[in-house]
């Protein structure tokens, strides 16, 4: 693909599928190194290539192991079910050891380390603040 932006999409059904085929019509716009679906890869690889609307892909399409290769490109595959809480968690883990890096000492509260801790055992959709966060309008849809 390009140089550009490296992308992972999330989920490869009808939206998937065609930002996918868009960046193929754009090589030097994005890079996408991943496609995160839980359906089965041979569903995914053939339903991009044979698309009931946009039609056939003109791009030779197959499925190598768990890498989809497209024309010149391949793209990792992967069924993780909890994407976005095991990004956000990793990057807090990030920030935080850059944060104690720099300090000898520091105190660990117990009760903060069970509470962290029963937050990382949840579902992602039981937190209710999340919840509400992704039921709040757009801030880019037009009033």
């Amino acid at each position: 693909m390009s140089s550009g932006a490296r992308v992972t999409i999330n989920g490869f059904g009808r939206i998937g599928r065609n930002v996918f085929r868009a960046v193929l019509e754009r090589p030097d716009s994005i890079d996408i190194v991943a496609v995160n679906d839980v359906n089965d890869p041979e569903m995914l690889a053939y339903l991009l290539e044979f698309d009931t609307v946009r039609g056939h892909l003109p791009e030779r399409v197959e499925l190598v192991g768990n890498r989809l290769r497209v024309g010149d490109s391949t793209v990792h595959l992967s069924g993780e079910r909890e994407p976005l809480r095991r990004f956000v968690i990793s990057n807090v883990t990030v920030v935080a050891r850059r944060v104690l890096a720099d300090r000898s000492e520091f105190v660990l509260d117990a009760t903060s380390a069970e509470a962290w801790e029963a937050i990382n055992r949840r579902r992602a959709r039981d937190l209710p603040g999340l919840r509400r966060l992704m039921e709040r309008p757009s801030p880019f849809d037009p009033e």
